[in-house]
């Protein structure tokens, strides 16, 4: 008896990649193929590209314009202030690949980690030509691969990273109070803005009932004359 085939389970790098370009060979280099792979997890971990089209993690137009062996990207944070860079850079001789990545406006958020180009991707740019995923990935090191790029890349930029803040509501501006009112949720039951509004609306059903009253009051000795 032949022993049965033994299923694989699926790569989850392999299939982000498949996601970010339509074939291995679009990503141009061995290079280009690490530097995307690094992209994928950063897009994993909640960074936004700057432009997401057909699929999240497809890169942006001009991720290869800085030559041959350089790849860089740009992201944005729901909560964050500014956006962050990531570049790729290959030193082709020793297969040192330096990761770069940082937030605009703050000098104090780089975030810095080497990777070996062999450990991670086929170094045979020829391995492109197959089309296939699992041929040009180095798939015993995926794991490896994700834990140092979030590790040493993606939590260090998030937890340096500068928050966007809303400005505290002045008293008594309706606008502050119309902010501080979509920041907290209109239903919220201890929102400062609905309070707001809560008392605009009884001082109109207060001054409207005055008014009713007063022309009820002068209207009343003309009917007694007819």
């Amino acid at each position: 008896m032949h022993p049965q085939p033994i299923d694989m389970p699926p790569s989850e790098l392999v299939s982000l990649l498949s996601s970010a370009v339509s074939k291995p060979g679009a990503a141009g280099t061995s290079g280009g193929v690490l530097a995307l792979s690094v992209h994928c997890v950063m897009v994993q971990q909640d960074l936004t590209g700057r432009r997401p089209r057909r699929s999240s993690y497809m890169p942006p137009l001009d991720w290869q314009a800085a030559g041959p062996n350089e790849w860089n990207f740009v992201y944005s944070m729901g909560g964050k202030c500014h956006n962050f860079k990531l570049v790729v850079a290959l030193h082709e001789k020793t297969g040192r690949t330096f990761v770069h990545a940082s937030e605009d406006g703050n000098p104090n958020n780089i975030q810095v980690l080497g990777l070996q180009l062999e450990n991670y991707v086929n170094p045979d740019s020829n391995t492109l030509k197959t089309q296939d995923w699992n041929k040009v990935m180095v798939l015993d090191n995926e794991q490896k691969l994700k834990d140092m790029v979030i590790t040493h890349i993606v939590n260090p930029l998030k937890e340096t990273s500068e928050d966007l803040e809303l400005p505290e509501p002045a008293h008594g501006d309706p606008a502050a109070y119309a902010l501080a009112g979509r920041k907290g949720g209109w239903g919220a039951p201890y929102g400062s803005g609905r309070y707001y509004y809560m008392g605009a609306g009884i001082a109109l059903v207060v001054v409207a009932a005055a008014l009713a009253t007063a022309v009820a009051l002068r209207r009343r000795p003309l009917l007694r004359a007819q």
